[in-house]
């Protein structure tokens, strides 16, 4: 967590640990990473700061089974 709140452009971090897993393949959680735009992403992805925290993922994640996936949040309701 101390690296994570060092990586620039980062709004907010959000992690949704595992609490049961109904059918399919387990996972421990996710995390989410916002931005106000893809540009603050980019610019995160050459930041030394990133590195570092990438380097130290391999620490206590499985790094061939994480999945990166960029999103627009469309809010449906509420």
């Amino acid at each position: 967590m101390p690296l994570v709140k060092k990586l620039p452009g980062l709004r907010k971090y959000v992690q949704s640990r595992t609490v049961k897993v109904v059918g399919g393949t387990h996972f421990d959680g996710i995390s989410e990473m916002w931005f106000d735009d893809l540009q603050a992403v980019q610019k995160l992805l050459g930041a030394p700061e990133w590195e570092q925290a990438r380097r130290d993922a391999e620490n206590f994640l499985d790094v061939k089974s994480v999945t990166r996936i960029l999103t627009e949040e469309y809010v449906a309701f509420g």
